[in-house]
Order: C-alpha cells, then structure tokens, then sequence
C-alpha cells in the first residue's frame, strides 16, 4: 500500500559536526531500506537517530538538530505504517509535528528566514512542505486504521481492537480527528501558496511538493476514507458520523439505510479520485509541459508512486461497484508503475519488492469474483483459465519478502482458501463425461503445480 516518498528537507541549516564520540546519521542507508521495502529494519534505525539527533534547547545546534529529528521520526512513522503499528506511526508524525511547530524552532526559523539568499528561503518552503506533508501522514493513518479493520474482519488487534467492540463509537472519534487535520492542513497548504513560487528547482520541479501544496492529496485522503467507511457495518454506515461525513451536498435522506449510503459513499469515493487525478495531471504538466514521460530521475519517481497509489484505491473502488475489468486494469498499470519506479531506482530484482504485495492480492481478489460470475453463467472454461492465473499470481504474492506476521498474510490465505472451494464449484458445475472429467483432473493438476509455498491447499 503506497504512502508516497518524503521530500523532507534533506539539508539542515546552520550545520553542526556532531561530537567525534557521536556516530554521524547515516541518511542514506536509512533511505535505502525504506525504497527497498525494509520497512521493519528502517523503523529501528530511525528510531535510532530519532534518539542520537534529538535536541537540547538553547544549544547552539537546536535548530539543525531538530530538522534531523523530525526528519528521522518522519522516516519512523512512514515504515510503521507499513507495518501496521498505526498507534506507533501515528505517534511517530505527532511527535515530529510538535517538534515541527515548537515554539524555539519556529523562532529560529523565523530569524533564519530573515536571511537574504535563496537557498535559505528554497529550504524554509521545504519546511513548510515537510510540515503540511506531516499533517497528511497522521490524516492517512485514520483511514488506514478503517482499511485493515475491514480487510481482516476486525480480527486483527492491532488493527481492530476498538472496533470490535464499539465500532460507531470508534469510527466517530476518528471522523472528528480527520475533521480537526483536515482543518490544519488547509492552513497549512494556504500558508504554503503564498511562499511556494520562492521554493526554487528544488520545490518546484518536484510533483510531490506540488501535490502536497496543492489538491491532491487532499482528494485522496478523503476518497480513501469514504471507501473505507463504505465497507463498514451497518451499524456504522447508519451512523451520524458518517452521514455528517458524506456532507449536505450528497443527496443522502436522513432516514435512507446503509445500502443507499454505501451506495453514496463509493460514488464520493470515485469522484474524489477523478478529483485526485485531475490534480496530478496538472502537476505533472506544471513540472514538465510534455506530461510524464517528460519526467527524469528522482521527479518521475515521485509522479509514479502518487499514480499508483491513485490507481490501487480507484480500483478497489471499481471493484466494490462491480466493474471489475477496469478495476484489473488499475490494479495492472500500478504495478507496471512500480515495476518502473523499482527499476529507476536499480533494483536487482524490480519484480519482487514487498510493495507488490497490496495490489496482487487485490488483482486476485477482483479477479475471483470475475470467475465465479463467469461459472454462474456457464462461462466453464473461461473461468478455467482465469483460476488457473489466479494461482499463479498467488503463488508470486507468496513468494514476496514480505512479514510473516502482517495482516495481510491472512488475507493472501483467505484468497487462497478462496481458490480451492471456486475450483471445486467448478469441477462440480461440469458435465459428467469423459471429456469434462479430463479436463478437470487438468485443471487441478495446473493449480496444484503452482501450490503456494507455506499455505495448505
């Protein structure tokens, strides 16, 4: 599931050698396990530096020390989100944002912005980027929260505990947070534009940095929240939280039932990510008139991870409306994108990055439903083939470097349980004959040759 990449502020002002007996940041090992989907091991050396750069106030080096430390509890929070720790990473992005908006470090940043010179004012902007981009990260926890909880059944602890037992509740606490971020941001981003223009090369050839400024993000926070909440029970799906979510324009009645706000709440979610989509083609376009394939190096990075974040969520909304083909498609073009961002960055290996993990399973989730309905119509042998694909493309799933223990292991077993009861639907839904039985006997032989590696058949 992609988040994105960090733009935070890579430099730090007024510079200070640390001591010679304190070990010296390693930046860019740190950002090597997060490309490389480490994300276990990157949380652990952040926290690291988050505790060796942390600042002492009224020394002489508070103020670059404290941009490496919201820089590492940034990078912290962004691999446990990853994870699944979302009480870890949401402490993580609050603790970065406090420090963010500490009184000291504001003044110092106001006495550094008095500076005349613009590679000062280029990195004060790419502060205040790198603070609305914090306010983000702690909205897209939130939804993230709802995702999991849905995804496993609210069987998951770390992902569903509150849910499972007052899920309404829950839900309304967390609708009233985003409420309160959402505010902050739109400060944050109005603030931003009328400094932005000053960010020089370094801000405004980035499609990341425009996309937090801009609408964007924004759009997509909102859109991933309301497909969330359109797979909640119906408990909360009827609740004034999400009624007031979905706002007076929806055309929702006070006393409709959770089909017709389900029903509301995928089409907002939809169009918030043509919303998103428009605003992504106009940063591209902003940083390179010929459109994306004018991108180069670290900006066609970032224009293809916000893509494929895009589209992973705009075909699970495709899916949860039954248009599964375009759903396919989505979910097919994000993994071609990452596939590119894997090679632009030399990955050895640009087909097996843990990353991959999110939208093959929805590929196979989306792809079993279409077999079904094709058996249900007597489509045997297309449906045949489709769950002879399936196998194969959990078979790849399972063999990522992804943790054993993340919730989405119990998904990738859920879809394979899925598997063996729709092949042997299948084989049941065929006519009795020598041909037929041939054929079935095939088709269990192919599955079979593709069993995935620790999941039982």
């Amino acid at each position: 599931m992609l988040v994105g990449v960090m733009v935070f502020a890579g430099g730090s002002m007024q510079s200070a050698e640390p001591p010679a007996a304190e070990k010296k940041p390693d930046w860019a090992a740190l950002d090597a396990l997060l490309t490389a989907g480490d994300y276990r091991e990157a949380a652990r050396i952040a926290d690291e530096i988050a505790v060796t750069v942390k600042p002492k106030r009224r020394a002489p080096d508070f103020l670059p020390r404290s941009i490496e430390h919201i820089r590492a509890l940034t990078r912290r929070g962004l691999a446990q989100l990853r994870l699944v720790e979302f009480d870890a990473a949401d402490d993580a992005f609050t603790e970065a944002y406090r420090a963010y908006k500490d009184g000291d470090f504001q003044r110092l940043l106001s006495l550094e912005a008095r500076k005349a010179g613009t590679a000062v004012a280029s990195q004060m902007v790419m502060l205040e980027v790198s603070g609305v981009d914090l306010v983000d990260m702690r909205s897209l926890v939130i939804p993230y929260r709802m995702r999991y909880a849905n995804l496993t059944g609210r069987q998951v602890e770390e992902a569903s505990a509150a849910l499972a037992s007052q899920p309404v509740d829950d839900v309304a606490r967390w609708l009233g947070e985003l409420k309160v971020l959402k505010r902050i941001a739109a400060d944050g981003r109005e603030s931003l534009a009328e400094r932005f223009e000053k960010g020089g090369p370094a801000v405004l050839a980035s499609p990341y940095s425009r996309a937090v400024a801009g609408k964007v993000r924004p759009a997509m926070i909102a859109g991933i929240t309301s497909l969330e909440l359109s797979r909640m029970p119906i408990e909360v799906l009827e609740s004034d939280p999400v009624r007031d979510w979905l706002g007076p324009g929806s055309k929702v009645a006070a006393d409709v039932g959770a089909s017709e706000i389900r029903t509301a709440l995928l089409q907002d979610a939809l169009d918030q990510f043509k919303k998103a989509t428009v605003a992504l083609d106009e940063v591209v376009t902003a940083v390179s008139p010929t459109g994306a394939a004018g991108l180069r190096g670290d900006a066609r990075i970032e224009a293809a991870l916000m893509e494929s974040e895009l589209l992973v969520n705009r075909g699970t909304a495709m899916k949860e409306t039954g248009d599964l083909a375009r759903a396919r498609e989505d979910f097919a073009r994000a993994m071609e994108l990452q596939r590119e961002v894997a090679v632009l960055r030399r990955n050895p290996n640009p087909d097996a990055h843990p990353d991959l993990f999110w939208p093959l399973l929805l590929d196979v989730d989306a792809t079993l439903e279409q077999a079904r309905q094709w058996n249900a119509s007597g489509e045997n042998e297309r449906s045949q083939s489709v769950l002879h694909e399936v196998s194969k493309t959990l078979a790849r799933a399972a063999s990522l470097p992804f943790l054993e223990k993340h919730p989405l292991r119990a998904f990738l077993a859920s879809l394979s349980s899925r598997l063996q009861r729709q092949r042997a639907e299948l084989e049941e839904s065929l006519p009795r004959s020598d041909a037929a039985d041939t054929a079935a006997r095939r088709l269990r032989g192919a599955l079979d040759a593709t069993a995935l590696p620790g999941i039982a058949p």
